[in-house]
């Protein structure tokens, strides 16, 4: 099992790079007709996008995976979202996916909602909505809500990516959790559970191909911090994460 998920991400990530490098390659030898708009054909006004980052923390043997996939029109569209999918030693440990419906209300901020499925720690499907969009100063906000056996969750990332010079950018982010009820079995506890930090260079190897190394501290508190600890982890997490991120 756990060689089957280390061929899998391998193929998987190979399988994105190939792609986004085909396509730069395609679109630097043929560049597109400057009068024509590009765009989906107006017939059918549907658009399909990814963001894909993965890294891998090479002293624990630890792979992260964060994905967004967008399918619609330009401003109603079909969410999958997951975050920090994580496998260590090769077995997966934590996993969830929202399936959210997409709704922009201006140019910078957007609206969604529908259903979130978690596979691990526990399994279990609950409602969802959140917020995402862009406050001055280009920081970027994506703020989810979660419903499930009376416990109320909220997740709030705040992220700016700065550019350094040349190619070169400086990525930073703080996410922070926080629940109305302790529910044990999925690792959420009242009150703050956790304040995660991330910083780190990324380097644009092409333009849909980003390489990133980022150092994340996570810090969890209160019930939640009792909970880890009874289930045999710390209540703090370090990880040096290499990797790549390709948006096409």
């Amino acid at each position: 099992m756990r060689i089957s998920h280390k061929i899998y991400l391998f193929c998987a990530l190979s399988c994105v790079v190939s792609r986004v490098c085909a396509a730069t390659t395609t679109d630097a030898a043929n560049p597109p007709n400057t009068s024509v708009p590009a765009v989906a054909p107006a017939s059918s006004g549907l658009s399909f996008s990814n963001d894909w980052q993965y890294g891998h923390d090479f002293p624990d043997d630890i792979d992260q995976i964060t994905a967004t996939t967008m399918f619609g029109t330009e401003n109603n569209k079909i969410q999958l979202y997951t975050n920090q999918a994580q496998f260590s030693h090769g077995t997966l440990t934590f996993a969830y996916l929202d399936i959210f419906g997409w709704h922009a209300l201006s140019d910078k901020w957007a609206i969604k909602g529908g259903a979130d499925y978690s596979y691990l720690p526990a399994a279990y499907w609950r409602p969802g909505a959140g917020v995402e969009g862009t406050f001055p100063l280009d920081i970027d906000v994506d703020i989810r809500s979660y419903w499930h056996a009376d416990s109320g969750e909220v997740d709030g990332t705040f992220s700016r990516d700065t550019k350094l010079i040349g190619k070169l950018s400086l990525f930073t982010a703080v996410e922070v959790i926080a629940a109305t009820k302790s529910l044990d079995y999925a690792q959420i506890g009242q009150g703050l559970n956790s304040v995660q930090y991330n910083i780190g260079p990324a380097y644009q190897l092409f333009p849909s191909i980003q390489l990133q190394l980022q150092y994340q501290y996570t810090r969890s508190y209160g019930d939640t911090a009792n909970i880890l600890k009874a289930d045999g982890s710390g209540p703090i997490s370090k990880l040096l994460l290499l990797g790549l991120e390709a948006v096409f």
